[in-house]
Formats: C-alpha cells, structure tokens, sequence
C-alpha cells in the first residue's frame, strides 16, 4: 500500500494504492478527502506587555493583551525566589475581545528584596497558560532574617523552626503551608521567644506530601519546599 497527499486552503485529500508483491499497482486505490483550515488555532490571549514597578511600598503590575478569545480570568503569582509560585490575586479578564486592552493589579504588601511575579491565564474551560516571570526590586527594610526549618523530611509532624537575624521589633512570625495546588492548609502566628519554634501539625488537618512551607516577619518571607512523612 502507498499513499499520496496533496492540500489547497480549506482540503486535504489522500490516496491510497494497492501494490502487489513487486511493488506494482494493481489498479485498486480509495481517495479519501478531509476539511481542514489553512490557519493555526489562535493563541486563547496575546499579551504584549507585563511589567512591575515599586512604588511607595507596595508593587504596581501591569499588563496588556491584543486579543483575547474565551479568556476568563488572570491569577497573579507571587514569588520570594523566583520557582515556587503562590496565587495573590486574581483580575477577571475581558473574554472574548480583539482590541488593546489593559489591566492593574496592586501587591500592597511585598516582599523586601526581590519579589517575583508571573501571570497564570485561565480559559472558561479552565486549560491555563503561563506569562514570562518579572523581578521586582523592593526597598530592603533593614536586615532579612533567615529561618532554617527542621528536619525535613518532617517527621512525627514535629517541626523546628530557627531564627537568624531576627529581633522582636520586626514584629510576629507566621508559618503557612501551602500544598501544590495552591491552598494553604495550615496558618499559624508563632512565639520567636527563645529564636527556635517548634510546630506540631495535627495529622488531620496537614497530611502526609509535599509542601510550601513559608515563614513571615515585617514583610520579610522564607519559603522552602518540605515533605511530611
């Protein structure tokens, strides 16, 4: 059997032939012909522009799109590192359009340092796409403090936390875990008294999996992936 293709805009036919055991045609053949569209699909959002600037404390996003098809929403994703992403906010998109449109989106609460961005466009069938990944520089608010969680694995749902650079005028310490799909399954001030906290999780609530654990203090963050056995 061989086969032949050939194509104009809106067809697509193909012919196949029997051949015998000496490769010669044996006059049978059957044409098949297909519709097809001569254009690719269009991507759901085109977006031309996606930009962070700081301003008086807080981070301004902005963006805009081309066009837009079936588009229901955008999620703005926050990162202190620049890889593990969590949702912030979301701004509901325009559906369908085909003229220049633009969108705001305020972070009033930053983290010092660097702080990452990246848009997740979400369809009304809820296929999603990913923007490119912006860096924000924020005004450094004196010394970040570091926390070193362990162990980890975290085992019998105990796990210590150890505070570096910290002092109590920067204010309460919180923990929340984050699984991968974005909830946050576990919220917790903590007492820094004696600068290493132990946490206990209640099985219950936090199973066992992989985790983003952060730790905040005075708008500084700490996030670190962790797995609970």
């Amino acid at each position: 059997m061989s086969a032949k293709v050939g194509a104009q805009a809106g067809t697509l036919w193909v012919r196949l032939e029997e051949l015998n055991a000496q490769g010669q045609k044996t006059g049978n053949s059957i044409i098949r012909t297909l519709a097809v569209s001569p254009f690719p699909n269009p991507l759901p959002v085109e977006l031309v522009k996606f930009a962070g600037v700081a301003k008086s404390g807080a981070v301004e996003l902005s963006w805009s799109t081309a066009s837009e098809k079936n588009n229901d929403r955008y999620e703005v994703e926050r990162s202190a590192n620049g890889r593990d992403f969590l949702k912030i906010g979301t701004v509901t998109g325009a559906g369908n359009s085909s003229v220049l449109l633009h969108y705001q989106f305020l972070d009033s609460s930053p983290l010092s340092g660097t702080t990452y961005y990246r848009l997740k466009q979400v369809d009304y069938d809820l296929q999603y796409e990913y923007s490119k990944v912006i860096a924000v520089k924020t005004a450094q608010a004196g010394t970040n403090f570091e926390a070193v969680l362990s162990p980890n694995p975290v085992v019998e749902n105990l796990l210590s936390i150890r505070l570096k650079n910290y002092s109590s005028d920067k204010g309460a310490v919180e923990l929340s875990l984050t699984d991968l799909s974005g909830k946050v399954v576990f919220k917790k001030q903590l007492d820094p008294t004696g600068q290493e906290i132990r946490v206990e999780f209640n099985p219950n609530q936090v199973k066992k999996g992989m985790y983003l654990a952060t730790v905040t203090s005075a708008g500084n963050a700490q996030v670190q992936r962790i797995l609970i056995q």
